[in-house]
Formats: C-alpha cells, sequence, structure tokens
C-alpha cells in the first residue's frame, strides 16, 4: 500500500453501518482496548472500560467478540462479561453466545510445546526482562522488557530450541510486537476465526446483513484484516502504510474514545433509516 489507511470517524462508521440489520464489533486486547505493557500482567482493563463493552455488549442490534493472543482463561479473567464471545490463543479457542471451537491439537504438538517451554524457561530464564509465558496450545516468548544487548542472545536461544521442531513441521513460529510464539502447524489464525464468528453470529441473529468490524494494533491481526478488507470494516489502532486495514485511530485511548461514542448511538434511529 501507497497511502496507509484513513483515519476512522463516528460519521464515516455510520455510513458503513447503512443498509445493516446488526453490527459484530470484533477486538485484540492488548494495545487496542489496553496500552502495551512493560510486563502482561500490567495491561488490565479500568473498571469504566469494561462497563463500556459491558454496555456493548448489552446493546440491541450488536455483538461483542474479544479476539486475543492471550489464553481464553486469561481473557475470561480480564473481562469477566456477560453476552460476548471470547476467542483465545489467536482464535484456536473460541466460546460465548452458543459458540465453541476449541481446535484439536495433535498429540505431538502439544508434547512439543510443552517440551519446548521447560527447554525456553531454563534457557532463557537468567536473561534480565525476559518471559516464557506458556497458554496450553502455544508458548510466547515476551522480549519487551530485555535490554538491548541481550535480545541476540533470546532470538539464538530461541532458534537453537525451536529448530528440530520446526524442521519437522511439529511447530511453527511467528511474531508480534516484541514476542515471538510457537504455535501447533495448524492453517488457522486469526483471520479464520473471524470468519468463524461472524458466520455464527449471522446465523445466531438471522440475517445476512451482519457487519463485521475488527480492531488490532499487531501483526497478527493483518489475518483478520486481509480476511475482512471486502466486507467488513477494519481498524488498525496505530497508524501504519503497511497494514490491509483500511482505517486506523491512533491508540487504544482513541479507541475508547470512539467506542463511547458508539455506544451514545440511537440504534433504534439507526435501524430505521
Amino acid at each position: 500500500m501507497t497511502t496507509g489507511p484513513t483515519r476512522l470517524s463516528l460519521s464515516t462508521f455510520r455510513r458503513r453501518l447503512a443498509g445493516y440489520d446488526h453490527l459484530l464489533l470484533m477486538s485484540d486486547y492488548d494495545g487496542t482496548l489496553v496500552a502495551i505493557r512493560k510486563h502482561p500482567a500490567q495491561a488490565v482493563a479500568s473498571r469504566s472500560l469494561r462497563e463500556l463493552l459491558q454496555r456493548l455488549a448489552n446493546t440491541q442490534g450488536m455483538t461483542l467478540a474479544i479476539i486475543s493472543g492471550r489464553s481464553l482463561r486469561e481473557i475470561k479473567r480480564l473481562l469477566p462479561l456477560r453476552r460476548i464471545i471470547r476467542a483465545g490463543n489467536h482464535g484456536f479457542e473460541i466460546t460465548g453466545l452458543g459458540m465453541r471451537i476449541v481446535l484439536r491439537i495433535p498429540p505431538v504438538a502439544r508434547n512439543a510445546l510443552q517440551e519446548v517451554g521447560n527447554l525456553l524457561r531454563q534457557r532463557l530464564g537468567k536473561i534480565p526482562g525476559c518471559l516464557v509465558e506458556e497458554k496450553g496450545v502455544t508458548v510466547s516468548i515476551h522480549y519487551r522488557r530485555v535490554p538491548a544487548q541481550y535480545l541476540h542472545q533470546v532470538r539464538q536461544n530461541v532458534r537453537a530450541v525451536a529448530e528440530p521442531y520446526l524442521c519437522q513441521k511439529v511447530l511453527r513460529l511467528t511474531r508480534g510486537k516484541k514476542v515471538l510464539e510457537l504455535r501447533p502447524p495448524i492453517e488457522w489464525d486469526k483471520g479464520k476465526a473471524v470468519e468463524a464468528i461472524w458466520r455464527h453470529v449471522a446465523q445466531r441473529v438471522g440475517s445476512r446483513r451482519v457487519l463485521p468490524v475488527y480492531c488490532g494494533d499487531d501483526v497478527t491481526d493483518e489475518d483478520a484484516f486481509h480476511a475482512l478488507r471486502h466486507q467488513g470494516v477494519t481498524v488498525r489502532i496505530g497508524r501504519a502504510r503497511q497494514t490491509a486495514a483500511r482505517y486506523y485511530l491512533p491508540s487504544p485511548k482513541e479507541m475508547v474514545r470512539f467506542l463511547k461514542a458508539l455506544s451514545c448511538l440511537d440504534w433504534h434511529a439507526r435501524r430505521a433509516s
């Protein structure tokens, strides 16, 4: 892309809503709803944000879905909301509103993830600021807090540990913002997850006129942007020229402002127009 996405405004969004019966609002968590922190445990949604999301989830004519790289258990803990769909581990686990997808992970991949997690904790445990997070069906290596002089050591150790499993195609390695992640070799990502959620919601509400919206900030969100590029509204949080998203908002703070404005829309008037 040469021009990059354009900034999303409420008036633009309202025009995109015209002609649709239902809004499916899907969002990443870290870097989208809450600012990225040095340690994942610090990225906690405020009470006011949780209340705002609950209002949106309760709005007639709207479905809210949270799609995160965090585990499903962690997303449930961080956002203990009602009437929403949650997808953890980039969509490997999806539950809520009558939907349940838990991808079957081959035993060889599960064993490999456990072995890799153990080895990486041993190798990286003494590197300051490095965090190895085992999430059941994925293993994430966070290096945001790692001093620059140790970064090569982190990458070198991850590659050395993962290489045998990557060569045998037992695992695959992906990258995000200051994070490396090992996953099972399954053709599944946030793009396929949002498509599955979209189909489920359309069937649930009994209408094909469901507008899918996806908001995210990271490399892994590009799969969702691509999946919805022809029919949905795609919003990157933080401006970037190289993205498949059509729109952008500068920061999680602006994202929350947009959600507040969205919660104030007269939905009956919108649907009657």
